[in-house]
């Protein structure tokens, strides 16, 4: 899987992590003391060795999730972890990022 993780508490190491998998996943797990919660969770059909846009929208404690402009995921409940850093992530895979931007909407 590849993807993006925000909130990352680097002492606690606590965060969460959106996920795209090769069979289709799109996973949104939150890690807090040593648990991984599964937060919400769709499908995709991005074919591997494809570019797509990410992009992640937190309103107060809530998270969308859009792929290519398309909302696949809103309403995602993340307010235990509310100060980190955000990153890129692949687990058992390999993954390429590019024009990669954070940015604090007011």
């Amino acid at each position: 899987a590849v993807g993006v993780i925000t909130h990352y508490n680097h002492e606690a190491r606590e965060y969460y992590e959106v996920l795209f998998t090769a069979h289709g996943q799109l996973l949104v797990n939150k890690h807090v003391q040593g648990t991984i919660v599964e937060q919400a969770a769709a499908s995709h059909d991005i074919a591997p060795n494809t570019w797509f846009t990410v992009e992640l929208r937190c309103v107060d404690n809530q998270t969308s999730v859009f792929v290519n402009g398309v909302k696949k995921l809103s309403g995602i409940l993340q307010g235990q972890i509310r100060n980190g850093v955000v990153g890129v992530v692949t687990r058992g895979a390999r993954g390429q990022f590019d024009d990669v931007a954070w940015s604090e909407m007011r």
